[in-house]
């Protein structure tokens, strides 16, 4: 038999051969009939075949990390919804006690034909599609809620462990006499302390951020009076022309109206 394609040509040329087929969207599988008195057992084949895979699809949504995208946990909903329809059950059963095909054929046939039913009813199709945008949209607003509420309880429990530990460091420092204490990150096992990561880290500028100082440690005022007073001295008279503010006032003390320094006292001995 011959017969002809007509369509884009993608090179110059006829060629005439055998033509094979690479790829099929289709599931290879086996294609044979069975004997009616085994009909059972066919179905009793999916049903294992299926809770397995329910199985399967439940452990991997218990065993999502926590920082997993919401879209991901919504699709295997889909899969599952899918392994539960009813529609699909009554059809591969129908080809497996009707027709005696093989469960594997019957599960493929039933598929085909539900795609089929799709495509020849445009009514239902425009509708399945206007669904689809909308669980699409809803999906979206989950997904955004979901990341605001995220971050709002990220940001809550990066305040409260910082509570935490400055509490139980003040606790600590007063217990043991300390005027201040500083923290500093570091690794906490030997291998990540030799890593090139925390190693580029050392070699950059860091500080230590004070987790606890006593009143006393704090000279930001002192400072600030002594500035004033040095001004005071050299103040320019009266009518000599518009002084600058003093410290400690509105207009910020130090050159270029920057506000002071505070820096903190050494630790008592």
């Amino acid at each position: 038999m011959t017969f002809s394609i007509h369509g884009l040509a993608v090179s110059r040329g006829i060629a005439i051969g055998r033509a094979v087929l690479v790829a099929s969207s289709r599931a290879d599988v086996a294609h044979y009939f069975i004997d009616p008195d085994q009909s059972e057992q066919e179905v009793q084949r999916i049903r294992v075949a299926r809770d397995s895979v329910v199985e399967e699809i439940t452990r991997v949504q218990r065993d999502l990390p926590s920082d997993a995208p919401p879209e991901l946990a919504a699709l295997l909903d889909v899969h599952l919804m899918l392994l539960q329809d009813e529609q699909l059950s009554a059809g591969v059963k129908h080809w497996i006690a009707e027709r005696n095909y093989n469960a594997e054929w019957a599960i493929t046939t039933q598929y085909e034909a539900l795609a089929k039913e799709a495509q020849t009813k445009p009514d239902q199709r425009e509708q399945y599609e206007k669904q689809a945008r909308q669980l699409k949209r809803e999906l979206e607003d989950l997904s955004n809620e979901t990341q605001q509420v995220m971050a709002k309880r990220q940001d809550d429990a990066l305040v409260l462990i910082y509570k935490e530990v400055q509490d139980a460091t003040q606790r600590v420092a007063m217990s043991q006499g300390f005027d201040m204490v500083l923290s500093y990150n570091d690794a906490t096992t030997s291998q990540e302390y030799w890593s090139p990561m925390n190693i580029m880290r050392k070699l950059q500028q860091g500080a230590c951020t004070p987790l606890y100082f006593t009143r006393g440690m704090d000279i930001s005022a002192d400072v600030v009076t002594a500035l004033n007073q040095a001004y005071g001295r050299i103040a320019p008279a009266p009518g000599a022309g518009a002084a600058p503010a003093p410290a400690g006032s509105g207009a910020g003390a130090g050159a270029g109206n920057a506000p002071a320094p505070a820096p903190s006292a050494a630790p008592r001995p």
